[in-house]
């Protein structure tokens, strides 16, 4: 039986469903150069969780990774969340320009062209929210595991869209489940070895 957080990312990648340490907490504590790219890299999010102690592991389907910077989501969808809160400033036409450099901690969003009253400039820390949006994430602490809690999952959430193709939720308890049949059998196992002897 694999580990809880393989057989998760494993899933993931079979359904193409990108992940990696979360990319908002690293620019909130100052460590924009840690950002990785979305993508299937099992080891290099372990080396991250275990270089953190843990933290957030976020997901997001490939499609709607920007193919150019695969640090942030692409142009259509980050189009679509900003028409959600922007909706006076934007028609299906507006243009949309950002910036995001890890390297330099440069992140901006600007909706509209020309004159300075046509343009909504979105500030840094609203722009990584967009930039760096997942559609899942778990917050991955061994601390908290026991024998009773055998999961160091903990605040699993997805939206309805990733749900439909990768479900953190379903594949824990499923993993849960198959790890208390393999318990119970070993239980058996080793009573019916006392029982011989």
């Amino acid at each position: 039986m694999k580990p809880l957080l393989i057989t998760i990312l494993e899933e993931a990648k079979r359904n193409k469903v990108m992940f990696r340490h979360k990319a908002y907490d690293h620019w909130n504590n100052n460590s924009d150069k840690e950002i990785d790219d979305w993508g299937y890299d099992i080891k290099r999010l372990i080396d991250m969780l275990d270089g953190y102690d843990g933290g957030s592991v976020e997901f997001l389907q490939a499609k709607y990774v920007d193919k150019d910077n695969k640090k942030i989501i692409n142009m259509k969808r980050l189009r679509a969340d900003l028409e959600n809160y922007y909706y006076t400033d934007m028609t299906s036409k507006t243009p949309i320009h950002y910036s995001c450099d890890t390297e330099l901690k440069h992140y901006g969003i600007t909706i509209g062209e020309g004159d300075i009253e046509n343009i909504t400039s979105i500030d840094a820390g609203e722009a990584v929210e967009y930039l760096f949006a997942n559609d899942g994430e778990f917050e991955w602490c061994t601390w908290d595991m026991t024998k009773d809690i055998p999961s160091a999952v903990t605040g699993a959430c997805v939206t309805h869209k990733l749900a439909e193709v990768f479900d953190i939720t379903v594949i824990e308890i499923k993993w849960l489940d198959d790890l208390r049949k393999l318990i119970s059998l070993v239980d058996y196992s080793v009573e019916g070895n006392r029982e011989q002897d």
